[in-house]
């Protein structure tokens, strides 16, 4: 049985949040983690602690929680309301697998549990107000700008020098992160079998890391983003690389591009631009109709239920 430490008996309303943990949680509450309240109640892991899930108001699992809204999660812990120390990689994995396993009895009772929590309104988060048809141009430039365009700086506050955030591939012999990602560009262009002269063309192409390369390997690369500061720094990235007269940066919706027979494409893995925001099937489309006879494609797929299992992405490669 778990044992709670504190200097005085939990109040109803920790009580309450310690239960609302055991349902969310499951069996694998406490297990691998430790619980810290507000109040000073702490309730130590049964294994080996690999992080400190803590509660820092009373309100802050009602906020989190209570909701069928998932952003919430995210606004409470950016708004410092519930917080991880320790592994945060393992909570979030614990985490997601807990709310894909709970059942809706489970989700009702969760929701009883926490009506009796206090009712506090969350401090005031910059947020994306996003309106009109989903999917739409201007709709998803909107979310592109709210997301990407911010200074470069502050992506290059945690990103590798090159700016790349996803996917890494650790292959033979590769042992930092920082290369990992570099591995990613080169095993890309390797499933691509790029060849010098080759038509490339990379929807949603970050701040352009991927153009450089393909044009370096002698490829004509073009890159599609809907980010102002994306296609500044990927602009500034080519001219750095000498490399203008093979690659180039397109500020537009892949939507609008005229048709153009390619050789290599390559679509953004990342969810939140306007291809993957966009039905899979129309993008196949719009690449078969570019894509000339013995070209080649990848597609990567994540879906949420592949999120939730902790599986990486599915990359469509065709001929």
């Amino acid at each position: 049985m778990t044992s709670i430490l504190q200097s005085t008996p939990p109040g109803t309303t920790s009580r309450t949040a310690i239960a609302a943990l055991r349902t969310l949680f499951g069996d694998a509450y406490t297990r691998d983690f430790s619980v810290a309240l507000w109040d000073g109640t702490f309730v130590p892991a049964i294994g080996v602690e690999r992080f400190v899930f803590c509660v820092n108001d009373a309100g802050a699992l009602r906020a989190a929680f209570a909701s069928a809204n998932d952003l919430d999660v995210g606004r409470a812990f950016a708004a410092g309301r519930i917080d991880v120390r320790g592994d945060i990689e393992c909570a979030v994995d614990i985490l997601l697998r807990a709310g894909a396993a709970l059942t809706l009895p489970q989700k009702l009772k969760l929701f009883f549990e926490l009506r009796s929590a206090p009712v506090d309104s969350m401090p005031l988060l910059r947020e994306a107000t996003l309106r009109g048809r989903l999917h739409s141009r201007a709709r998803d430039r909107a979310a592109i700008e709210f997301h990407y365009d911010q200074p470069v700086e502050f992506y290059a506050s945690f990103l590798d020098p090159e700016l790349l955030y996803s996917c890494a591939y650790f292959d033979e012999g590769v042992e930092t992160l920082d290369r990992a990602q570099v591995a990613r560009i080169e095993y890309i262009l390797r499933k691509l079998r790029l060849r010098p002269g080759d038509r490339f063309l990379d929807i949603g192409c970050g701040w352009g890391s991927l153009v450089v390369a393909a044009a370096r390997q002698g490829a004509i690369a073009t890159g599609i983003t809907l980010s102002t500061q994306q296609y500044e720094e990927g602009q500034r990235r080519i001219a750095q690389a000498e490399c203008q007269d093979r690659a180039r940066i397109e500020f537009r919706d892949y939507r609008d591009r005229a048709p153009e027979r390619l050789t290599k494409s390559r679509v953004s893995e990342c969810s939140n631009t306007s291809v993957a925001s966009n039905s899979r099937s129309t993008s196949r489309r719009r690449l078969k109709r570019w894509n000339r006879e013995g070209s080649s494609s990848i597609m990567p797929l994540l879906s949420k239920t592949a999120i939730e299992r902790g599986e990486s992405p599915v990359v469509l490669c065709s001929d």
